[in-house]
């Protein structure tokens, strides 16, 4: 094999890395499709789920997101787009957590594209991320897709402390 087909193969081994890091890392690109993150939400509560404990709800206003972190004192955020396969993906995580940490933990889907000054504010470059607060600060951020047990750690972790 000449050295000009080994490089080639080596050059072409490092793109598709590279485009398997950036897939799984973040969304990339806009979907057409125009399936919603909340497929069953009740869009009079603001919630994604059937009842109101163990919920997860969508943020409605800016001014409701600054209550919400002053009223309770750990808040898990969920940044994501609805267009977003990550994010998507990570749906039944999200809603999981929310039923396990009902009594301790709020949970909030927050939409980017919806409320993009909160997403600037917070300098979510990348989605999923996931922010847990604790008495208003972030404690730890979680950017893509991770097992259910590490999103539980850090709520854990914030909730020991």
């Amino acid at each position: 094999m000449s050295k000009k087909v080994a490089y080639q193969r080596k050059f072409t081994g490092l793109i598709l890395l590279a485009a398997a890091v950036f897939i799984f890392q973040g969304c990339g690109s806009r979907s057409d499709d125009n399936s919603k993150r909340d497929g069953g939400s009740n869009s009079d509560s603001g919630q994604v789920g059937g009842s109101s404990a163990g919920t997860v709800s969508k943020l409605k206003s800016e001014s409701e997101f600054s209550s919400l972190l002053k009223q309770h004192p750990v808040v898990l955020v969920d940044f994501y787009a609805d267009w977003c396969g990550p994010c998507r993906k990570l749906k039944p995580t999200i809603a999981g957590l929310a039923e396990q940490y009902k009594d301790d933990v709020k949970v909030i889907a927050l939409d980017v594209d919806k409320f993009g000054n909160l997403a600037r504010n917070f300098q979510i470059t990348s989605i999923p991320t996931i922010k847990i607060f604790k008495s208003g600060s972030v404690q730890k951020t979680l950017v893509g897709v991770y097992p259910a047990s590490e999103y539980s750690r850090a709520l854990e972790k914030a909730l020991a402390n």
